[in-house]
């Protein structure tokens, strides 16, 4: 077997995002606040479209993966609130990515 590939950190996180259990999903949103906030106070920039697009592919998944009423609201407080860990003028491309997560939309443009 060889040499294991090590996946970008926006794959990583988007698949534990996108987790069956609900820890760690939760740990994963904790880390992705983190990773955001470091990522965008570094020199060389923040992200790329790819990038968030990835980020948010796994916080749709893990919004259709929350069944229950209560905490999908409180987890839609909390990615919502994701938009105030950016550091940089990147927080303005945060809401625009759940468009293109979505096929329908992308062909109407």
């Amino acid at each position: 077997m060889g040499p294991r590939v090590q996946l970008p950190p926006e794959i990583q996180l988007a698949q534990r995002l996108a987790g069956n259990e609900q820890v760690t999903r939760d740990r994963a949103v904790r880390k992705l606040r983190k990773y955001i906030v470091a990522r965008t106070q570094r020199a060389e920039g923040g992200f790329t479209h790819d990038e968030l697009l990835k980020v948010w592919k796994g916080l749709f998944y893990c919004m259709w993966m929350q069944d229950k009423p209560l905490l999908q609201e409180e987890l839609g407080r909390t990615i919502s609130q994701l938009i105030h860990a950016f550091q940089t003028t990147e927080a303005r491309e945060y809401p625009r990515q759940p468009l293109d997560t979505r096929p329908a939309f992308r062909e109407r443009e």
